[in-house]
């Protein structure tokens, strides 16, 4: 007797019901919360709260505009930093079908704070004690610390965002508030770490962060303005600057810049490093006084871990990098002090940290530094011809040989060669106090200026 040929096995049961029912369902909430999404944005209203705002979504009854700000703003959803988390939230709340109602702005202050607030369309209550948590973790601490802009705030200080307020090749704004002048710069993406970061430092070389706005996905930070811009305009000649730094003005941000790390590293709880470290990123105020900005790379180490941390997202400027981080992604504090060492030899030369080689292709600053002082009896004529031509000789030679010293010692190829910020600093401090009773006419660039501290 022939035997049957054997049966195709059909599919599960259970997937037909997956591709023609859950996937479809899934599809529309992810499109209902586009659409929330993007109503949201043209139905945003501010509730003032103080001398803040804070964003809401409201009814569709709502209105853009001045009208908008005045409006009754019942159901709150906290605008995030990019759209897609933002998306996430209105997602779960519909499908959880929470609605908070928040009749005013002191409601909502004291629900951020924590406190208890009278709701009415909630559908469970461990609903809103996940809302309320949200809102005292990612709200209260801006609150107490930072200033929320309206967004037509910010159109009105820098003049609608126009061209005369840019600063040259960033994407930062001059504004004014209340006649101070303030920096507003347009960040795409998550921002909490910087954030995060910056509100709870407190320091003078470090930029300050006043406040923030968020606005249709985008976050827009408010930072202290630094009159003279960056570091790597006056040295390299990037920007419209027309003077050239002084010797003394180049220690003091030398000084500014290693009095700020060394509070990164050693003053802060967790330690932090910068991981962005570079001229660019150095600011001259009005006194030109180097302040660090740009701390959106920025990591705070724990202290239990031994202060290094790995990671497989290598990012940074070229000539800045140190060697075991591009191998090896590996971050340590040591991270900042080879990029510090870097800037030095900036400050030493004018050179930029990648700069056209006598060769094909681009030649490291910290390399072309190598053997600069090793102590052998020509060093001084290879400090001369390293120097910066522009500063005209008008330097003391043994100040320029310990900076040339201590910027090799901080871009050592190993980072355990490498000395601690706090030992960079203190180094440093020596060569400021020697230089602020330096006379060029006293000593000229022979002479020896070095005192202990």
């Amino acid at each position: 007797m022939a035997e049957e040929p054997p049966r195709r096995r059909g599919l599960p049961r259970a997937l037909p019901f997956f591709f023609f029912v859950v996937v479809p369902l899934l599809l529309a909430v992810a499109a209902r919360a586009q659409q929330e999404y993007e109503a949201n944005l043209q139905n945003a209203c501010y509730a003032s709260n103080g001398s803040s705002t804070l964003g809401y979504t409201c009814h569709p009854t709502a209105r853009a505009g001045a009208a908008a700000a005045a409006a009754s703003c019942d159901a709150y959803l906290v605008f995030r930093s990019a759209p897609p988390l933002y998306a996430s939230a209105v997602s779960i709340s519909y499908l959880l079908n929470v609605v908070v109602d928040v009749s005013s702005s002191a409601e909502y202050g004291a629900l951020a704070s924590g406190k208890q607030t009278t709701t009415t369309n909630t559908t469970s209550s461990s609903s809103l004690s996940a809302a309320r948590s949200l809102m005292a973790s990612d709200v209260r601490e801006a609150l107490e610390s930072l200033t929320v802009y309206k967004y037509s705030d910010l159109e009105k200080a820098t003049a609608g965002f126009s061209e005369e307020r840019r600063v040259p090749g960033t994407g930062v704004y001059r504004g004014v508030f209340n006649g101070d002048a303030a920096a507003v710069k347009r960040v795409a993406g998550d921002v909490s770490g910087e954030v995060g970061i910056l509100k709870r430092v407190n320091h003078s070389s470090l930029i300050r962060l006043s406040g923030l706005c968020v606005h249709r996905g985008d976050t827009y930070l408010v930072f202290e303005f630094a009159e003279n811009g960056a570091l790597s305009d006056w040295l390299h000649g990037g920007g419209a600057r027309t003077g050239v730094l002084g010797w003394k003005q180049r220690v003091q941000v030398a000084f500014d810049v290693a009095d700020g790390l060394n509070y990164l590293h050693h003053y802060t709880s967790p330690p932090c490093v910068h991981k962005n470290l570079k001229s660019s990123n150095v600011l001259l105020d009005a006194d030109l006084r180097g302040k660090l900005s740009s701390f959106g790379l920025a990591r705070a180490l724990p202290s239990g871990d031994g202060g290094a941390q790995l990671t497989r997202h290598v990012v940074g400027t070229q000539g800045y990098l140190s060697p075991e981080y591009l191998e090896h992604g590996l971050i340590t504090p040591k991270l900042d002090v080879f990029a510090f060492g870097v800037i030095l030899l900036e400050l030493l030369s004018g050179k930029e940290a990648a700069f056209a080689g006598d060769g094909y292709g681009e030649a490291l600053l910290w390399e072309a530094a190598e053997g600069l002082v090793d102590g052998c009896e020509d060093s001084p004529s290879k400090v001369r011809a390293f120097m910066d031509p522009r500063l005209g000789g008008d330097y003391p030679l043994d100040l320029a040989m310990a900076v040339a010293s201590l910027a090799a010692q901080c871009v050592a190829a190993q980072p355990r060669a490498r000395p601690a910020m706090d030992v960079v600093f203190v180094s440093l401090a020596a060569v400021y106090n020697s230089t602020v009773d330096w006379d060029p006419s006293d000593h000229g660039n022979s002479g020896s200026s070095l005192i202990g501290r």
